[in-house]
């Protein structure tokens, strides 16, 4: 543009962009943008914190319910009505199978034959249940199974 015969410069007319204030806008956008960074990986952290604890839990979990069995007759020998022999003498009927609640260990359910006792269900660990216990004549089964019409 011309004022008379003159040339003026171009920045004059337009004016000088605000340099300081253009720096002003991007330096606050950049702490913002900073901030929001260190807010979403705190975020992220506690995020991977979680998901390490719920894969870990899952983990005992996924381990306690392998350890949980089916059923506490596994063996088979151990099922309801099976007449068994007290290594001590007394006669008893499997009455089931349980899980003991504080262990989750199998259990069997049995009843007495005899004696004044015969409606009470009492209740031996599995692996009591097959153990074998120490008398005068060297170790014996708890337990033994009775034949067929015994």
């Amino acid at each position: 543009m011309r004022a008379g015969n003159e040339c003026v410069p171009r920045n004059r007319l337009i004016g000088r962009p605000n340099v300081a204030g253009t720096r002003q806008r991007v330096t606050a956008v950049a702490d913002n943008l900073t901030s929001e960074v260190q807010r979403l990986t705190v975020a992220f952290d506690e995020a991977q914190a979680q998901l390490v604890q719920a894969r870990q839990l899952l983990a005992a979990l996924q381990q306690e319910k392998s350890q949980i069995p089916l059923h506490a007759t596994a063996t088979g020998q151990f099922t309801p009505g099976v007449k068994l022999r007290h290594y001590k003498g007394g006669l008893y009927t499997v009455v089931g199978s349980c899980l003991i609640e504080s262990t989750l260990k199998p259990g069997v359910l049995y009843q007495p034959l005899q004696g004044d006792k015969q409606d009470i269900i009492w209740m031996r660990p599995l692996a009591e249940f097959q153990d074998k216990v120490p008398t005068a004549n060297g170790d014996v089964a708890r337990f033994t199974l009775l034949a067929e019409g015994a």
